[in-house]
């Protein structure tokens, strides 16, 4: 993949994941089965902005709503 060039770069940058879950259920899998799959995009996300230089990368993973989730799915998204 080739890395754009950039006049302007953000030093910091805030990403909230959302769609995991819905992801999972679209592709027949247990909504627990898509955190673990929303990890390497994040990776990748990582990778890039670093590329790009972008110094410093804040992901919100596990918010106040998250707590509220079934066990199976706070499990899964702690394994992830």
């Amino acid at each position: 993949m080739e890395i754009p060039t950039f006049k302007r770069v953000p030093s910091h940058i805030g990403v909230i994941p959302d769609g995991n879950r819905r992801w999972a259920v679209e592709h027949g899998l247990q909504k627990e089965e898509g955190y673990a799959s929303g990890i390497s995009p994040g990776f990748e996300l990582y990778s890039l902005c670093l590329a790009i230089g972008i110094q410093e990368l804040t992901l919100y993973g596990f918010t106040q709503d998250n707590t509220k989730r079934p066990s199976v799915q706070r499990k899964a998204f702690q394994k992830a």
